[in-house]
């Protein structure tokens, strides 16, 4: 279930309190119940884990097409995993936050192992973030979207200013043979202004789910026909629009080239045929019934 959206400012901290689903689930249209607050504009597109770099590249591929500023919550693993990934995507401008060291679940970790480990877990994503040169945004996805005053509050002295979870999403978490692309679709578009939809670049733990970046330009063109304009997660909470430079986003979805061969830049995926819509993600793939 959904927990209605709120904003409490805490000192200088601003920390949304933005609801998102215990378990990622497939929502039927009659259930879309997404409402944000008036006072936001826009959608913004987030991207949580960055476990695979075909992921990565493709989702970015969809935006410089698109000409859409995403955000990214990679957690430092992928950060090391993949450097110069993100070098290129930081150069380009795109948004970047933290979403831990780890991907563990804070509530969890305050609970086993107290106030110390929650704030490693922030300050590491940070340091690996600093250590490759990364321009970053003192934002938190918290994991899974587990979170409470106290690592809030922990957040906070680590000197993150938004602690940030969702309203809609790709529900590319869930289960490939279950659902229908269309009721995914209906799932991520299901917001208005000031909508944070979330979706992933690989889930931890899971492997990458293709659905994700065939279905992105539908969402986006869902939202511009609603005159909802896609801007960065800091935009909306108030930074100044970003400029990114297409030509590096281009670049940054290119493979690392074999020696004396120019790099490749990713092609975004095509969508979907309407006759694939009411199949599975696993199914329109052929691996499900």
């Amino acid at each position: 279930m959904r927990r209605r959206s709120t904003l409490l400012l805490t000192g200088t901290v601003a920390i949304a309190l933005l609801g998102a689903p215990a378990a990622p689930q497939v929502a039927a249209a009659s259930q879309r119940t997404a409402a944000s607050p008036t006072s936001r504009q826009g959608v913004a597109f987030t991207f949580d884990d960055g476990m695979s770099a075909r992921g990565i590249r493709e989702i970015l591929a969809v935006a410089v097409e698109q000409r859409v500023p995403i955000t990214f919550f990679p957690t430092a693993h992928s950060l090391r995993k993949f450097p110069q990934i993100w070098r290129e995507i930081s150069a380009a401008g795109f948004a970047i936050g933290n979403h831990t060291a780890g991907h563990a679940s804070l509530t969890l970790l305050l609970a086993t192992q107290g106030e110390a480990a929650v704030s490693a877990a922030i300050t590491e994503w940070q340091a690996a973030a600093t250590a490759l040169g990364i321009r970053t945004i003192p934002y938190l996805r918290p994991p899974y979207g587990e979170r409470s005053a106290a690592t809030d509050a922990i957040a906070a002295k680590a000197g993150i200013t938004h602690v940030l979870n969702w309203q809609a999403t790709f529900a590319d978490t869930a289960p490939r043979c279950s659902g229908t692309i269309a009721g995914r679709i209906a799932h991520a578009t299901s917001g208005g202004e000031g909508t944070i939809v979330l979706a992933h670049t690989g889930a931890k733990g899971l492997s990458y789910e293709p659905m994700t970046a065939r279905i992105f330009a539908q969402v986006i063109d869902s939202y511009r026909s609603r005159k909802i304009t896609p801007v960065s997660l800091d935009r909306m909470f108030g930074a100044p629009k970003r400029t990114i430079d297409w030509s590096l986003a281009a670049l940054a979805t290119s493979a690392p080239a074999k020696l004396g061969e120019p790099r490749v830049p990713t092609t975004a995926p095509a969508p979907y045929r309407e006759s694939e819509l009411n199949l599975s993600p696993g199914a329109a793939a052929g691996v499900c019934p």
